[in-house]
């Protein structure tokens, strides 16, 4: 019984209203940098099609932050190393040399990888996928629209809400 009455307890919309809301215009903005930032590097990229017109990322000139996010990007596995290949499939490892203390048990080498030797490129039976889905950049006011739209339908749900909940007596 005490379930039943814990169940009727009001819960205030509108902080639910706006956390959806909230959200939503984060995923989105996340989502609009990442597409951003994958069509910067896939655009770069365009005018090496085929593995024999491979690039390093060092011969692109991405800098700073652009650099960091198009290593993680184009990671082994990733999402966007559907369109991008490497020479040779992976991306190259170097060991990380670590000493040894005499007596102590041989350690295992590490490896970290080596962005700035690896070859990118477009495969020719990409190119179109690429320039269709990365062929240009999206507008930054889209971006906005889209967050001033989200913010009015927020603010009119939370006051809409109540006259809708009283018809179903919630």
């Amino acid at each position: 019984m005490s379930i039943f009455l814990e169940a009727t307890a009001n819960l205030p919309i509108n902080p639910m209203i706006w956390g959806i809301c909230i959200g939503v215009n984060l995923a989105f903005l996340c989502t609009f940098i990442i597409r951003g930032v994958n069509g910067t590097i896939v655009r770069l990229l365009l005018s090496h099609v085929g593995e024999e017109n491979a690039v390093a990322l060092k011969d692109l000139n991405l800098k700073g932050l652009k650099l960091k996010l198009a290593k993680h990007l184009l990671r082994d596995k990733s999402t966007l190393r559907n369109i991008i290949y490497c020479v040779g499939g992976s991306i190259l490892q170097i060991p990380i040399i670590t000493e040894q203390v005499e007596g102590e048990k041989p350690i295992e080498p590490s490896f970290k990888l080596d962005f700035e030797n690896t070859l990118f490129y477009i495969d020719e039976s990409k190119v179109e996928k690429a320039r269709v889905t990365y062929g240009k950049p999206s507008p930054w006011y889209l971006a906005i629209l889209f967050m001033v739209l989200s913010l009015g339908i927020s603010y009119v749900a939370t006051l809409v809400a109540p006259y809708i909940m009283s018809w179903f007596n919630f």
